[in-house]
């Protein structure tokens, strides 16, 4: 050990945190950090591995276990590692904790169809047992994998998963916002713009709000229509049938003599379309008439965002 210590070098051997432990041919050294592997013979570093606040070793059979303040951590071969939490959630399928250990395994071996078979047990043990920070945890680490998917059938398994999983409405918003996202990666445009009208026909999900930074939030909504708009700038064919859909809308809800709420929906459901625009005059008009000053203003900054400032619209807006 006194050899180690000098192979390591004294500033290095300074940082040593826990037991020194023989094991074999070999020595474990715990570090405030992580843990050294020094040949038994020469002294000299084989590898660190790195255990964030370090821990004390022991060797088994089974594998390498550091025992830290807070948490114990494992190593062992990765077959052994997959059999054997395989096994345990085959032993306990109502225990999502093991099942979520095989899913995260998973995504740092990039081993797809074992995502979805842990996605999958895990899914069926919060079936059994609800608990709704492992719930959160789940979702988290499906939608993880439905964006690095490339597979179309995976990334339908994975969706169809996240769909069972997301209950409230801040979960859904995350999983159709995702579902979006994927489904334009895939070049299945159409279907990414329905999936963000999801999150903006149902106001239980565009009112929910989305944290961008420490001092900034997003409605799901505001997040939805800037995906659409987005896709709708950049693609000429999508924003035909945007267009067109607009105009279809803002026609039945003037043969409807619908209210400002009606009108209001068409610009939010369609950024940046011209029936959008005549929506949007309809909506203002009858605002004011009904003496809502403050709410016609509104609509007219909503319309306005999808407009070029140069754009007259936006100035007579």
């Amino acid at each position: 050990v006194a050899d180690a210590r000098d192979s390591i070098s004294t500033s290095a051997a300074s940082e040593i945190r826990g037991r020194v432990t023989v094991v074999g041919d070999a020595i474990l050294v715990p570090f405030r950090d992580g843990l050294a592997v020094l040949d038994g013979i020469s002294g000299q570093l084989v590898r660190r591995i790195s255990i964030p606040g370090g821990g004390n070793p022991a060797a088994t059979t089974t594998g390498l276990f550091a025992a830290g303040d807070a948490r114990l951590v494992a190593y062992m071969p990765i077959g052994d590692a997959i059999a054997t939490l395989r096994a345990r959630v085959r032993q306990s399928p109502d225990s999502v904790v093991q099942a979520l250990a095989l899913l995260e395994l998973a995504q740092g071996l990039d081993d797809r169809e074992l995502m979805v078979e842990a996605a999958k047990a895990a899914s069926g043990g919060l079936a059994r047992q609800d608990d709704p920070a492992l719930r959160t945890e789940l979702l988290d680490r499906i939608l993880e994998s439905i964006a690095t998917a490339v597979d179309a059938t995976e990334g339908e398994l994975l969706l169809t998963l996240a769909d069972v999983v997301a209950v409230t409405s801040s979960d859904r918003v995350r999983r159709e916002l995702a579902v979006g996202d994927w489904m334009s990666k895939q070049g299945r445009l159409e279907d990414a713009i329905s999936a963000w009208s999801t999150v903006l026909e149902e106001s239980s999900l565009a009112g929910v709000e989305i944290p961008i930074s420490e001092d900034l939030v997003a409605t799901a909504g505001g997040m939805a229509r800037s995906r659409i708009a987005e896709m709708a700038d950049a693609n000429s064919g999508i924003r035909a049938v945007l267009d067109g859909q607009a105009e279809d809308a803002f026609e039945q809800a003037l043969a409807d003599r619908a209210t400002a709420d009606v009108f209001i929906s068409v610009i939010r459901h369609h950024p940046g379309a011209p029936a959008s625009i005549q929506a949007a005059r309809r909506a203002i008009e009858i605002l004011r008439d009904e003496g809502s000053p403050l709410e016609a203003m509104a609509v007219a900054r909503l319309v306005a965002r999808d407009l070029a400032s140069e754009d007259p619209a936006r100035a007579a807006l």
